[in-house]
């Protein structure tokens, strides 16, 4: 739920940004202004309401992200300060009076040694398998050979809590080439993406939505659920037909270019 919010939040800023009618000028009374604006609000007090620790780590960037959608001396950026300053109070007075306090002041902090534990048993089942992998889905089997029978309770670990160190134990050499591959197009298209002065301000917004999932998976794995992987399916999407646009622009460019210099 949290990734979830983390998702809407830049795409509600998307509505606030956009350029009303066909003008060159931004009219924050417009309808489309008033509910990205009202659902930013939402979304900011649900993310502390939600009292996920990677939610509210990476709605900071995400939220930074988004402003930048604004465009440069738009009066939407009057927006700006009332949301900052109400979303942190919020976040503080949630904090204050939450269980969550203990996790963050570092009372309680079982979800950081599962998880290190988790990484570090990881590791060294990658380091025995690699380069062939033990196979997709085999990771819940595998982990549970893997464990040390004195530190078995009544749970048993079900996903590595990083989708990367899971898909690299199971496929191995293969799947970490993938990975790489996968993830440095993410990163060439939304780079591309971000310089298209064409490009919209949601197929923008998709490239922080979808950068926040993909951060997500470093301690989770948002990305093997339904609702998340299908928002991550269209986010690209989004950035693949920004790029197709892109690079037919740049394409007419040059040669416009060449037919002018010839």
């Amino acid at each position: 739920m949290g990734s979830l919010l983390l998702v809407a939040f830049p795409f509600a800023m998307a509505l606030v940004a956009r350029r009303s009618g066909s003008g060159s000028r931004s009219n924050f009374a417009t309808p489309s202004a008033v509910l990205g604006a009202a659902g930013c609000l939402m979304i900011a007090v649900g993310v502390a309401l939600n009292r996920s620790l990677a939610a509210l780590g990476l709605f900071i960037p995400v939220a930074f992200g988004s402003i930048l959608l604004l465009k440069e001396g738009s009066r939407h950026k009057r927006l700006i300060a009332p949301l900052a300053t109400v979303a942190a109070v919020i976040c503080l007075a949630v904090l204050t009076g939450s269980g969550l306090r203990a996790e963050l002041a570092g009372s309680d902090t079982s979800s950081f040694v599962t998880r290190a534990d988790m990484w570090r048993n990881t590791l060294r089942l990658i380091a025995e398998t690699f380069p062939f992998g033990t196979g997709v889905g085999s990771f819940q089997s595998i982990y549970a050979v893997g464990e040390d029978p004195r530190t078995v309770g009544g749970t048993y670990i079900n996903h590595a809590h990083n989708d990367f160190l899971e898909i690299v134990l199971e496929t191995g050499l293969l799947g970490l080439l993938l990975l790489l591959a996968s993830l440095t197009w993410w990163l060439l298209t939304a780079m591309a993406v971000w310089r298209s002065p064409s490009s919209s301000e949601f197929s923008r917004a998709a490239t922080i939505a979808s950068g926040a999932l993909i951060l997500h998976s470093i301690v989770d794995y948002p990305l093997r659920t339904a609702a998340l992987s299908s928002a991550f399916a269209v986010c690209l999407g989004m950035m693949a037909i920004a790029l197709s646009r892109s690079t037919e622009e740049w394409s007419r460019f040059r040669a416009a270019r060449h037919v002018k210099i010839a």
